[in-house]
C-alpha cells in the first residue's frame, strides 16, 4: 500500500466502507483527503469508483488513470485490481472481465471482486456469465452472503436479460435487508430498481411511490446521479401514462443533471427519451438528430443495450416514414445485440417491431409469426403491459384476413390490459382498431364512439400524427352516414397534419377522402383542385 500517512490510511479504509454502504459522496469526501500522498495510487483507483457512482465519468477516467500509471511498484494483486478498474472506467468490460475473473479465482472469498466480476460482465452483455458469478457469492459464509448487494448485482444481470420479475423480486429482498441494517443509500438504489421493474411489468401505481422514496432519499444525501435516475424513472411512468408534457419536463431535468455531472449513459438515455416524445409530438426531424447523438454516446460509452434500444427506437421512425429497407436493417442490427446479449425485452420489443413493418408491407404471416413470438416473450417475462402491442397487432393481421370477429375480441383483451395499466397510447390505439372493425361490421355509430374515444385521448396527450389519423378514420364514417360537409372539415384537418409531418401515404388517402367529400357536396370542380 505504499508508505501512506496514519490518517491517509485510515480515510482510504474509511472510505472503502462507505464505497459498500453505497455512500458514494461520503466515500469521496474521505478519499479526496489521501490522494495527496504521491505513492498511494489504491487512493487514486478508490476515488475512481465513487466518481463512478456519483456518475461523474470523466473524473473517474482521470483518478483511474492516475493510479494505473503510479501502480508499477504495487503487489500483484493490487497492480491487477487498479487495472480492473482502470479497464471498467475505459468501458473495455471485456477485459476488465477477465482481470476481475483472475482476481476472483485466486481470492474465491472477496465479496469485492466477485461483486466487481459480476458487474463488469453485465456491462460486457454477459449476463448470464453474471448470474453464474452471483451464484458463488451466494455460496460464500455468512454474513457475505446475506448482503443486499449481492441481490442489487443480480438485479443488474437480470436486467441486461430483460427479466424484470427477476429485478422486482431481488429489489424487494434488498430493500428489506438494507432497512434492517439502517442503509438508506442502499435502500434507495433498491427501490429505483423495484420501481423501474415494476414500471416494466405494467403496475405504475407501485411503481411510483417506489420512485418517489428513492428521489427523496437521493435528494437528501446530494447524490445528484441517484436523483437523475429516479427521475428518469418518474418520466417514463408520465409517459406510459400519456402525459407526455409532464414526461418532456422531468427528461428535460433528467439530461440537466447527467450532463452537469458528466454522465455519458445516463445524458444518451434521456436524449433518447426525449428523442421518442418529439416523435410522438410531431417533430420527428428533432427526433432523428437527438437519436443520432444519442446512438453516438452510447457506442462510446460501450453500452451495448443503449445502442440497441437507440437502434430499436431509430428503425421505428424508419418504418412510419416509410422506409422499410431501411428500418429493417436497423432493427436487425438491434436484434443481433438483443440476441447475442440474451435480452429477452429487447428481443421481442425488436419482434414486435418488425412484426409492425412486415404487416405495413402486406407479409401478414411472417407478421403473424413476430407478433405472436414477442407476445410470448413478454407474457414469460411478466410484462403483462408490453403484451398488449403485439395483441392488437395479431388484431391486424386478423382484420386484414377478414375474421372482424376475432380481431374484436383481441383489440378488447389489449384494450382492457391497456386501461388497467394506465397506457393511454395503446388504448387509444386499441380504441381506433375497434372502431375500425366495428365500422366494417356496419355497426356505424359504435364505431364512431370508439373513433372519438381514441381521438379525445390522443388530443390529450398530444400525439399529432395519430390525432389526423383518427380525424381521417372519423371523416370515413362521415361519408359513409351522408354527412359530406362534416367528412370535408375532418378530412382537411387531417391532411395539414399530415403534410406538416411528410406522411406521403396518409396525405394521400385524407386527399382522395377530401375529394369523396366535395364529389358528394356536388363541388366536382374543388374535388379535382384538391
Amino acid at each position: 500500500m505504499g508508505s501512506a500517512r496514519p490518517d491517509a490510511a485510515r480515510f482510504y479504509s474509511e472510505g472503502l466502507a462507505k464505497l459498500r454502504l453505497f455512500d458514494a459522496q461520503g466515500a469521496r469526501d474521505l478519499l479526496e483527503k489521501t490522494v495527496a500522498e504521491p505513492d498511494y495510487p489504491q487512493a487514486h483507483s478508490a476515488l475512481a469508483a465513487a466518481w463512478t457512482a456519483l456518475g461523474y465519468d470523466e473524473k473517474a477516467k482521470n483518478e483511474a488513470k492516475k493510479a494505473f500509471d503510479l501502480s508499477e511498484g504495487l503487489s500483484r494483486e493490487e497492480r491487477l485490481s487498479v487495472e480492473a478498474r482502470y479497464r471498467a472506467t475505459a468501458n473495455d468490460w471485456g477485459k476488465a472481465s477477465e482481470i476481475y475473473r483472475t482476481l476472483f479465482n485466486f481470492f474465491p472469498d472477496n465479496l469485492d471482486y466477485g461483486l466487481q466480476l459480476a458487474r463488469a460482465q453485465s456491462h460486457a452483455g454477459k449476463g448470464k456469465d453474471a448470474l453464474t458469478t452471483i451464484e458463488l457469492l451466494r455460496k460464500l459464509p455468512p454474513p457475505q452472503r446475506d448482503e443486499p448487494r449481492i441481490d442489487l448485482a443480480e438485479g443488474e444481470a437480470a436486467r441486461s436479460l430483460g427479466d424484470f420479475r427477476r429485478i422486482e423480486a431481488l429489489a424487494a429482498r434488498a430493500t428489506a435487508k438494507a432497512q434492517t441494517q439502517g442503509s438508506q443509500l442502499v435502500v434507495a438504489q433498491a427501490r429505483n430498481d423495484q420501481c423501474l421493474a415494476l414500471r416494466q411489468l405494467g403496475e405504475p401505481q407501485k411503481a411510483t411511490p417506489a420512485c418517489e422514496e428513492a428521489h427523496r432519499i437521493y435528494a437528501a444525501t446530494g447524490d445528484r446521479r441517484g436523483v437523475a435516475m429516479a427521475l428518469n424513472n418518474l418520466a417514463n411512468i408520465c409517459y406510459d401514462q400519456g402525459d407526455l408534457a409532464g414526461a418532456k419536463k422531468l427528461y428535460e431535468e433528467t439530461l440537466a443533471a447527467y450532463r452537469e455531472i458528466g454522465n455519458q449513459r445516463g445524458a444518451a438515455a434521456a436524449l433518447d427519451n426525449i428523442a421518442n416524445l418529439l416523435g410522438d409530438l410531431g417533430d420527428p426531424a428533432g427526433a432523428r438528430k437527438l437519436s443520432a447523438e444519442a446512438l453516438k454516446m452510447y457506442r462510446e460509452a460501450s453500452d451495448y443495450t443503449g445502442v440497441g434500444e437507440t437502434l430499436n427506437n431509430i428503425a421505428a421512425a424508419q418504418l412510419l416514414a416509410g422506409d422499410f429497407g431501411g428500418a429493417t436493417k436497423i432493427f436487425q442490427q438491434a436484434l443481433d445485440i438483443w440476441r447475442k446479449t440474451g435480452d429477452k425485452n429487447g428481443i421481442a420489443t425488436t419482434l414486435n417491431n418488425l412484426a409492425d413493418m412486415l404487416f405495413g408491407q402486406g407479409h401478414l404471416a411472417q407478421a403473424e409469426s413476430r407478433y405472436q413470438e414477442a407476445l410470448s416473450t413478454f407474457r414469460e417475462t411478466g410484462q403483462k403491459s408490453k403484451s398488449a402491442y403485439p395483441l392488437s397487432g395479431l388484431a391486424d393481421v386478423l382484420s386484414a384476413q377478414g375474421d372482424l370477429a376475432s380481431a374484436k375480441v383481441k383489440y378488447e383483451e389489449a384494450l382492457a390490459i391497456c386501461r388497467d395499466a394506465g397506457d393511454k397510447h395503446q388504448s387509444a390505439y386499441a380504441l381506433f382498431g375497434l372502431g375500425s372493425v366495428l365500422g366494417q361490421q356496419g355497426d356505424i355509430a359504435a364505431a364512431r364512439g370508439r373513433h372519438e374515444e381514441a381521438l379525445a385521448i390522443r388530443k390529450e396527450i398530444g400525439e399529432k400524427a395519430p390525432e389526423a389519423e383518427s380525424l381521417r378514420a372519423l371523416a370515413e364514417l362521415a361519408v359513409e352516414e351522408g354527412h359530406a360537409a362534416d367528412a370535408e372539415t375532418l378530412a382537411r384537418k387531417a391532411l395539414i397534419e399530415f403534410r406538416a409531418e411528410k406522411l406521403r401515404d396518409d396525405e394521400v388517402l385524407a386527399r382522395a377522402l377530401l375529394a369523396r367529400s366535395l364529389r358528394a357536396q356536388g363541388k366536382p370542380a374543388e374535388a379535382r383542385a384538391d
